[in-house]
């Protein structure tokens, strides 16, 4: 079937389909699952894809490998870290927003200590 490159972009994002190391796959959706599971996926994206985690104001900024950081966020809005108001990924940086900078420190520091495993 021909398809465009606008085409599959849109239908990738109706999916919820993110892009990850080995492909595309559909964005972990944690609907019922306990959050202890969502964070320890979580804990595991952040080691493998994180590069940097910083503080910026209110926000933690995330770097990630090129192409990554779809994916890694989509982790970050499944398991819901405390502080966490929402997020916004690029190729490879992803702002996360926290209300305040004393929330955007302590997300930090979760984040690294899941990096550091």
């Amino acid at each position: 079937m021909p398809v465009t490159q606008a085409t599959v972009s849109r239908d990738l994002a109706a999916i919820r389909a993110v892009r990850a190391v080995d492909g595309y796959r559909l964005a972990g959706d944690v609907g019922g699952e306990a959050i202890p599971e969502a964070e320890r996926r979580l804990a595991g994206v952040i080691r493998e894809h994180a590069i940097s985690v910083e503080a910026a104001a209110s926000f933690a900024v995330v770097l990630t490998a090129p192409g990554h950081a779809n994916f890694v966020a989509a982790e970050l809005d499944g398991a819901r870290p405390p502080g966490m108001v929402g997020c916004i990924a690029g190729d490879d940086t992803i702002f996360v927003a926290t209300k305040s900078e004393r929330e955007a420190d302590r997300l930090v520091r979760l984040l690294c200590s899941m990096m550091e495993g």
